[in-house]
């Protein structure tokens, strides 16, 4: 985080300092890097709660499907019995074999 100094770029810069400017130019370092820890810190808490809100939803939408699939399931069921009693009124002499529904 932060600008990344190399040896030779810290040598070149605190070089012409006293013990004052080194101590001003680390606090200024030390502030930059703080300032880069609370921008990264906004953004994982930014993507936390993006991420628990697509958790909801995928929570959602799973139990949404779960419900579809069992009115699909019903239905598939009724339209089966339904069927086989329309068969049977409509062709009063002839035998349904129930296995072939399945």
């Amino acid at each position: 985080l932060g600008p990344e100094i190399k040896p030779v770029d810290a040598v070149t810069i605190t070089a012409g300092l006293d013990n004052q400017g080194v101590v001003i130019l680390q606090r200024q370092i030390m502030k930059e890097q703080d300032e880069g820890l609370e921008k990264l810190e906004e953004t994982v808490i930014s993507t936390k709660h993006v991420a628990l809100t697509v958790n909801e939803e995928l929570s959602l939408h799973a139990r949404l499907i779960d419900s579809l699939d069992d009115h699909v399931e019903f239905t598939g069921s009724r339209m089966q019995v339904l069927f086989c009693y329309h068969i049977s009124f409509s062709f009063p002499t002839v035998r349904f074999n129930r296995s072939l529904l399945y």
